[in-house]
């Protein structure tokens, strides 16, 4: 697997979950949706947390799965929610959002490092580290100068938007939960 799809997948999510919870609560604050402001964040990194660490069950219920279509319905949720005032629709957003960055992050890098050995895999993983932390950076900068035009709700809420728009796009290169997988093994 070429590692530009893992590094493309990792720096996606990472993109999309630094978006969301860096600007996320002064997006919903900025909107006067208090309940998103204080839950969002932490229900996205909780679930987050929580689909990396079922990712090794998932892979065996469905392998071909990738995370990022998981991805598009939470920003799509996050967005909606908040454009049209309903917290429940961007609460299950930021939910949606956390739990496929969290497959399809781990898959991007569990799938770059695969069958390599433990010095390569500290290597590969380093690398990974570095790629989707420096897209990250970029982004948020990016979210901060267009803003300065803007203004932050339209800013982050296009951010994210676009982050839906790329994993949309990569459903059809992303490393999938298969991948993941120790040969031979259901």
């Amino acid at each position: 697997m070429p590692a530009a799809r893992s590094l493309g997948i990792g720096a996606i999510g990472w993109i999309g979950l630094s978006t969301a919870t860096v600007f996320g609560a002064t997006v919903f604050a900025d909107l006067g949706r208090p309940l998103v402001q204080a839950v969002g964040p932490a229900l996205l990194l909780g679930s987050s947390a929580a689909a990396q660490l079922a990712s090794p069950w998932l892979a065996r219920l469905a392998p071909r799965a990738s995370g990022v279509l998981v991805v598009v319905a939470g920003v799509a949720g996050i967005v909606v929610g908040a454009l049209a005032a309903l917290d429940a629709v961007a609460l299950v957003g930021s939910a949606l959002v956390g739990a496929g960055i969290g497959v399809s992050y781990r898959v991007g890098l569990v799938a770059l490092t695969r069958g390599t050995t433990p010095a390569r895999q500290g290597a590969l993983s380093s690398l990974y580290a570095a790629v989707t932390y420096a897209a990250a950076a970029i982004g948020a900068l990016l979210v901060g100068w267009v803003a300065v035009g803007t203004g932050l709700v339209v800013a982050a809420l296009g951010a994210l938007t676009a982050v839906g728009v790329a994993a949309l796009l990569a459903v059809l290169w992303a490393p999938r939960l298969g991948d993941t997988l120790e040969p031979g093994r259901p």
